[in-house]
């Protein structure tokens, strides 16, 4: 087989023309476009970096503030905490002290109560005690203390001195009638009446008109009325005084 120069050229001469179109139509825009395609991956490439860095940095911010609102949540627990063991210590006294001036209170009012039941007893006993002694002296008919009880009001009259003795002289007006109410537990004899009768003369140095009544009431004794002053020297007064006194006592003491 023998070499045909011409045909050699030619074909290199086609192979050239080939590999100049190759490079002229079709290698350089592959080229261009695999450096297009390139640089829009390095583009993403990039955004990815930039979109992960935000994204990190999002998450250390998350994080940051994550532990910021855990330590103010553990502050807040720990200060509500803090604010419910006072209120609830304050709460605890504040019961304490109430129920304490309570009981103080009930102490108080029980003890006041035994007394009043005590005074009431005392002063139901006195009164008791006023009502037997009045009953036994009716019973005794006691004529003779009534005698000694006139005896004793006299001597005591005959020693009024001082203010009460110018109380009594502002009674009468000077020189007029001076009415004088007597009422006895028993009839006085005209003895008793005189000495009555000269010893209040000598108090009130005016003109008397006496006036004598009974009442068994007073027991033994008599009751004088002389203008507003009244003289109580019988049982049923004195009695009655003892038991009021008592009462009123009583009534003080509580």
């Amino acid at each position: 087989m023998e070499l045909n120069w011409t045909t050699f050229i030619l074909e290199i001469l086609n192979f050239l023309v080939l590999v100049w179109l190759l490079k002229r139509l079709f290698y350089r825009p592959v080229q261009e476009m695999i450096e297009k395609r390139r640089k829009g991956i390095e583009q993403q490439f990039e955004n990815s970096r930039k979109i992960q860095e935000r994204a990190e940095n999002l998450q250390n911010q998350y994080e940051y503030r994550l532990e910021e609102w855990e330590s103010e949540r553990q502050a807040a627990r720990s200060n509500l905490e803090n604010e419910l063991a006072k209120e609830s210590r304050r709460l605890f006294d504040k019961l304490q002290d109430e129920l304490e001036a309570e009981r103080k209170k009930q102490e108080v009012l029980t003890e006041r109560q035994v007394k009043e039941q005590l005074e009431k007893a005392e002063i139901r006993a006195l009164e008791l005690g006023a009502r037997f002694a009045a009953s036994v002296l009716k019973e005794l008919r006691a004529e003779q203390l009534e005698a000694r009880i006139i005896d004793l009001l006299l001597r005591q009259l005959g020693e009024i001195s001082g203010e009460k003795l110018n109380g009594l002289a502002t009674v009468s007006e000077q020189g007029r009638q001076q009415e004088v109410y007597i009422v006895s537990a028993y009839p006085l004899n005209r003895i008793q009446q005189q000495k009555l009768e000269e010893c209040l003369q000598k108090l009130l140095s005016a003109p008397l008109a006496l006036s004598f009544s009974e009442d068994d009431e007073l027991i033994a004794g008599l009751r004088m009325t002389i203008g507003p002053w009244v003289i109580r020297a019988n049982l049923k007064d004195e009695l009655k005084t003892f038991a009021d006194m008592a009462r009123i006592s009583g009534k003080h003491f509580v």
